[in-house]
């Protein structure tokens, strides 16, 4: 155990800050907060939403968890604010995930600090309020986290890193889809900015990672249909018309889509 500190010292140091910074910028999120989803919540109860929502949307991992707050009787006050917590966790894991795969490809300390900050701005970014609102949020991180470490797999070239990546593709992508969109950005960026010189060996992780992406993306579409009869996607499928853009009006603004009673 000291040996591994010692080793992971500087990563240590960089979760610690890291989890800091971004418990001052989130210390709003600490105090009891609402999204629409959770007034449904409260309204029906965890294991009714469980059922109705959380695993016909593909995410069973959140289903589960939230099925154990209820076995428990967990106050959801509590839940929101356990749930925020692993969620910076899992987001500061991720920075220094991310810090990892660019810094060994540099012993400059200026651009080591660069790296901090870039890796820091890809995670804590402005559209990653997502990521800390809802309840859920931190299952949510952790496929960010499982993406990210899906990249640093491919990235570093480890054994047998296309069935690895998979594997912890999968899990990810059943703890919330828009996760695994790190997968694909993370490498296609290493990959064309520091290893411009093998093109074409880019292109083919390129080309697989691509292929791994899609398929988890259709796996959870697969599992809805299958399990449920129905999926996310069929969301909006209906033909355009004036009437139904009428009709879904009067259901967003009046019923509220039946959040609010």
């Amino acid at each position: 155990m000291i040996k591994y500190l010692k080793t992971h010292k500087r990563d240590i140091a960089i979760f610690f800050f890291v989890f800091i910074v971004s418990l001052i910028m989130c210390s709003a999120f600490l105090r009891p907060h609402y999204t629409h989803e959770t007034y449904k919540i409260i309204n029906i109860g965890y294991k009714d939403y469980s059922d109705l929502y959380f695993l016909k949307e593909g995410r069973p991992f959140t289903a589960m968890l939230t099925m154990i707050a209820d076995l428990i009787n967990l106050k959801i006050e509590i839940y929101i604010l356990l749930s925020f917590i692993g969620a910076l966790i899992f987001l500061s894991l991720s920075v220094v995930s991310v810090y990892n795969i660019f810094k060994h490809k540099t012993n400059n300390k200026i651009l080591d600090f660069i790296f901090v900050l870039v890796s820091f701005i890809t995670i804590f970014n402005y559209l990653a309020m997502e990521h800390v609102y809802f309840i859920e949020c931190s299952i949510m991180s952790l496929g960010i986290f499982l993406s990210i470490k899906c990249a640093k797999i491919v990235i570093y070239n480890e054994k047998n890193k296309y069935i690895k990546t998979f594997l912890l593709g999968l899990i990810g992508v059943f703890c919330y889809q828009g996760s695994l969109a790190f997968l694909p950005m993370i490498v296609i960026f290493y990959k064309l900015f520091f290893e411009k010189d093998t093109l074409k060996q880019n292109i083919k992780d390129i080309f697989k990672i691509s292929i791994i992406y899609i398929i988890l993306m259709l796996l959870t579409i697969i599992y809805s249909k299958i399990l449920f009869g129905v999926t996310r996607t069929q969301i909006g499928a209906e033909p355009f018309s004036i009437i139904e853009v009428w009709k879904w009006a009067i259901q967003l603004a009046i019923n509220s889509l039946g959040v609010i009673p």
